[in-house]
């Protein structure tokens, strides 16, 4: 759990690159099994940030930032993702799934 965790974010830490995206990545999944929305999302941007071309690191922060109610950048991320796999109905739903709620939360269709 929390040491676990720990030990992930200082190898992170003094990883770089694609090495550090993983490791990152897999202390968003720790902190969201913890039930830390708050550092889940903070490691997901990590991870994005450390590896900015990976895909998966991409679609992971958006579904963070989705749950946690940051509709705008879930939406930037996930346009990311739908610009590099333009067939991906997934994509293409979680994208209509966001409109959806900034519609009912904004009452304004962009």
């Amino acid at each position: 759990g929390r040491a676990y965790v720990a030990e992930l974010t200082r190898e992170a830490e003094a990883a770089s690159g694609t090495e550090a995206g993983a490791l990152w990545n897999r202390a968003m999944h720790v902190h969201h099994t913890l039930a830390d929305a708050a550092a889940a999302l903070a490691a997901a941007r990590n991870a994005v940030a450390a590896a900015p071309n990976h895909y998966e690191h991409h679609a992971a922060l958006a579904q963070r930032l989705s749950v946690s109610g940051h509709i705008a950048e879930a939406e930037a991320e996930w346009q990311w993702c739908l610009r590099r796999r333009p067939n991906d109905p997934q994509v293409r739903e979680k994208l209509a799934s966001l409109a959806r709620v900034r519609y009912s939360t904004e009452g304004v269709p962009r």
